[in-house]
């Protein structure tokens, strides 16, 4: 069934860039290597090489209320060498819905301020690591205010390649929060796969791991103490 693009959820770095983005785009592709000989028949043969992605992203200038620092945060992302993590779900953030994750360098960013028109922004970045296909392991609107965990999401079977685990937490407090990834044969008793810094500010991270991933993964929260303030994150997982 067809999805409708109005329910995307599109995060960086802990901002929730769906309030000022309307578009996204991560294309992917692969390197061919030409191996055509003299006996080929006629017709050239090739080899399939490595893999690349890029980003793209538009949407509008935001310079007041409370996004304002998103437009400050792109801004400063140009002359950064560190990567910024995106995941966006095209369907939403439901537990168990499908989406995308990348690390990207963010290499132009664009101000385009018509005379008859809106303000626009566009983002360009060059994804590192390409582009992982995720489930979605926490609904982002499901505010925590104490520790807990989410539902096991069923990957039929266990896996033997390893997986790359993303967070992102939308929400400042002044309390430390912690979010765990963790994997389970029978979806009773888990262990822990993937442990995500700990603390206390809005942030975004990708953690990759190695060797066997059980059937079952879910993400676990814990708080120091009860929250003031519900706190919203978003946690995936992909498979390799």
């Amino acid at each position: 069934m067809a999805v409708h693009g109005k329910g995307t959820k599109i995060l960086m770095d802990g901002w929730d860039m769906g309030n000022v983005l309307n578009s996204v785009e991560t294309p992917l592709t692969a390197d061919t290597a030409e191996t055509t000989v003299f006996n080929s028949s006629g017709t050239k043969t090739y080899v399939v090489g490595v893999q690349d992605a890029t980003l793209s992203a538009e949407g509008f200038f935001v310079s007041s209320s409370s996004d304002g620092s998103v437009e400050s945060t792109l801004a400063g992302a140009l002359s950064s060498s560190d990567l910024n993590v995106w995941t966006w779900w095209p369907n939403g953030t439901s537990t168990g819905n499908a989406g995308f994750g990348v690390t990207a360098i963010e290499t132009g960013y664009t101000i385009t301020s018509p005379v008859d028109g809106t303000v626009d922004i566009s983002i360009e970045g060059q994804v590192s690591d390409g582009r992982d296909r995720l489930r979605s392991l926490r609904i982002l609107s499901c505010g925590v205010t104490s520790t807990g965990n989410g539902a096991g999401v069923d990957g039929v079977s266990a896996s033997t390649q390893g997986g790359i685990g993303y967070f992102q937490r939308v929400t400042n407090s002044t309390n430390d929060f912690k979010v765990i990834i963790q994997d389970s044969n029978n979806n009773s008793t888990f262990d822990n796969l993937i442990s995500f810094t700990s603390g206390t500010g809005r942030t975004g991270e990708r953690i990759a791991v190695a060797g066997e991933v059980k059937r079952y993964v879910r993400e676990v929260h814990t708080t120091t103490g009860a929250l003031g303030t519900a706190i919203n994150f978003s946690a995936g997982f992909s498979r390799k």
